[in-house]
């Protein structure tokens, strides 16, 4: 494989979350569609759909429907990203600690023992991503909105009892929110939801993931 197919292979995961989108949304993935959302020409749109068929994640090239293997890639790219990005972080002691873990096979397991979350609010994480509509690099934690502006909720990251109080105050996923205020040091947000002003702490707003409406996320 050379250089170029190397990075074209890197973007496999996107382009099934993309056609999984269309299909979601009950639209044709058409070819220039693809290219477009993944940024790429079409003639590597091309080539990025014979190697997901070449490697059993698409079923064939006319009908771009996934395969029992594409949506497990699917979901094993969305859980990696959230998990390496935002439970670890991106920072010096979130890269060293993501060495120890670059054996870890059972994700589930991994995010009940190592990081505290249950099995309810994991299993209603898992249904949030399966169900997300878009790249998972179009979502960003709720304090990454500025003030006026506003995001579609995609999934929460926590324990049950902080996701229950999210969802009885309205927060559930496909909710819009808009951003009211941002407190300064990291203060609490001020949001409204369904018609109503709620204050967030700054931790718990950074666990509720949105999909911002009108800009593109550049990851």
């Amino acid at each position: 494989m050379t250089k170029d197919e190397g990075k074209l292979a890197k973007l496999v995961p996107c382009l099934l979350e993309a056609i999984k989108t269309f299909k979601m949304e009950k639209r044709n993935a058409k070819l220039e569609d693809l290219a477009r959302k993944l940024n790429i020409t079409k003639k590597d749109a091309e080539k990025l759909i014979e190697l997901a068929v070449k490697n059993g994640f698409l079923k064939s090239r006319e009908s771009l429907e996934l395969t029992e293997k594409g949506e497990a890639a699917v979901k094993a790219h969305r859980e990696s990203y959230i998990h390496d990005k935002y439970v670890h972080g991106t920072g010096i002691f979130g890269r060293i600690s993501r060495i120890f873990e670059r054996k870890n096979k059972n994700m589930r397991y991994h995010l009940r023992r190592r990081h505290g979350i249950d099995d309810k609010a994991i299993n209603d994480f898992y249904s949030s991503i399966r169900s997300l509509k878009g790249r998972v690099e179009e979502t960003i934690p709720l304090t990454r909105l500025s003030e006026g502006e506003k995001g579609v909720v995609s999934y929460l990251l926590g324990g049950y009892g902080m996701v229950r109080r999210l969802a009885e105050m309205g927060l559930t996923p496909g909710t819009t929110v808009k951003v009211l205020r941002r407190g300064l040091l990291r203060g609490p947000v001020q949001i409204e939801v369904r018609g109503c002003r709620l204050a967030l702490g700054y931790g718990v707003a950074s666990r509720v993931f949105v999909k911002p409406v009108g800009r593109k996320v550049h990851d």
